[in-house]
């Protein structure tokens, strides 16, 4: 077989001496954007990033890499007739260098990932020469487990490479990091998001959805596993109001009708399904000195749509209840369907909102109608330890943890 060799290096330094050879296996996965074959013309491109993007992994996996930082400061003057301007400009340089040469053992393997027909798997498998350096010592890379990190983004969706410390299971959560040079030596980890991992079946890639960080998180950042709550649950407080009609000697008049809505909710954030329990107070303002209270209590479903991805989102819920309206009314309890529509900007542990909300009662005293409404709601899953080893909203679950059973 005809072996295709290459030098994956920036530099190559001092005399060569010992060399280790390792055999490797990389991955790339790439969406390219249509369901035709990865063989068709117009993927070209998007076959070739493959080819390059597995050699490049199957690399990394076995060598030691050099990485050097460069940091330099241009001032540039301008000058005009009347006066002189300066500008400062400071540019950062990170070269990586991996001193190895690659030989290919194996044809490029293409297969369609079975959860998207536009995305694209592509291995390789080959042998990487460590070629050592004045500056830099052959590593044993066998003593030094490659942690998992990001081999493709697609939205929400992150394929994962397992590294070589431990394998990657269904469920697992990960913090993603991504390693700078906060000096000239010295590096760095910032936690840059969050991730669950949804499949991870013999065969296929890992596949996980991020939880935070939608927009800071990158491909080759590093993953460290890490414990965190996949559900926001707490309180909301709300308020509510509609104008109603009423004839009165033969005019119609409007009265207000106010109220407060407390809520406890919880929701998944993976699938941004949820469940909320919640009690209503109307204030029915018959006159200018008469006011009728009437209590609810009702359980629904929400969930959430997202507009712009961890900032802003909606949030629709329908619920049914019970309703009991005040005595003056003369009616008994009602069951009470409710339907509401939610514009959400989440601000890390709160959110705010406002929307509509839509009320019927099977026997109306005034009070069915469509309602302007507006809460503040509270994150505090974040602040109760037990609700991190919870992955599905359910209401039983807090009562029997706060239960102690």
């Amino acid at each position: 077989m005809r072996y295709a060799t290459f030098i994956v290096a920036a530099f190559l330094f001092g005399s060569l001496g010992a060399q280790t050879t390792k055999s490797s296996t990389g991955t790339a996965v790439l969406d390219i954007g249509n369901s035709r074959d990865i063989t068709h013309e117009r993927n070209t491109e998007a076959r070739e990033k493959l080819m390059q993007g597995a050699t490049l992994d199957a690399v990394e996996r076995v060598v030691a890499i050099d990485i050097s930082v460069t940091t330099a400061l241009h001032i540039t003057e301008h000058r005009s007739a009347d006066a002189g301007t300066f500008r400062d400009q400071y540019m950062n340089e990170v070269l990586q260098r991996y001193h190895v040469k690659w030989s290919r053992s194996g044809d490029y393997t293409f297969r369609r990932d079975p959860s998207d027909a536009r995305v694209w798997v592509c291995t390789v498998t080959g042998q990487v020469e460590q070629l050592p350096s004045a500056d830099t010592p052959v590593l044993n890379m066998d003593a030094i487990p490659m942690a998992p990190y990001i081999l493709a983004k697609r939205g929400a969706a992150v394929y994962l490479s397992p590294g070589t410390g431990s394998a990657i299971a269904t469920g697992q959560r990960y913090e993603v990091v991504r390693r700078s040079h906060a000096s000239y030596r010295v590096p760095g980890e910032k936690v840059k998001g969050r991730i669950v991992v949804l499949a991870a079946e013999p065969g296929s890639q890992p596949l996980a959805r991020i939880v935070k960080g939608r927009y800071a998180v990158h491909e080759r950042y590093t993953l460290r596993p890490a414990t965190f709550p996949l559900l926001r649950g707490g309180l909301r407080v709300a308020y509510f109001e509609r104008d109603a009609w009423q004839r009165m000697e033969g005019a119609r008049a409007s009265r207000p009708i106010t109220g407060f809505s407390f809520d406890y909710f919880e929701q998944s954030l993976l699938d941004g399904l949820g469940v909320t329990l919640g009690l209503d107070l109307f204030t029915d303002q018959a006159t200018d000195s008469t006011r009728f209270q009437s209590l609810a209590v009702r359980l629904g479903g929400i969930a959430r749509l997202p507009l712009l991805p961890e900032v802003l989102s909606l949030r629709p819920t329908a619920s049914i209840g019970y309703a009991q309206p005040h005595q003056v009314y003369k009616l008994d309890g009602q069951i009470l369907l409710q339907g509401q529509l939610d514009l959400c900007l989440h601000l890390g542990l709160m959110d705010l909102s406002a929307g509509v909300r839509y009320t019927h009662l099977l026997t109306d005293p005034g009070l069915n109608g469509t309602y302007a409404i507006g809460s503040l709601g509270v994150d505090l899953y974040r602040l109760i330890p037990s609700a991190r080893e919870r992955t599905q909203p359910a209401l039983r679950s807090l009562i029997k943890s706060l239960g102690g059973r």
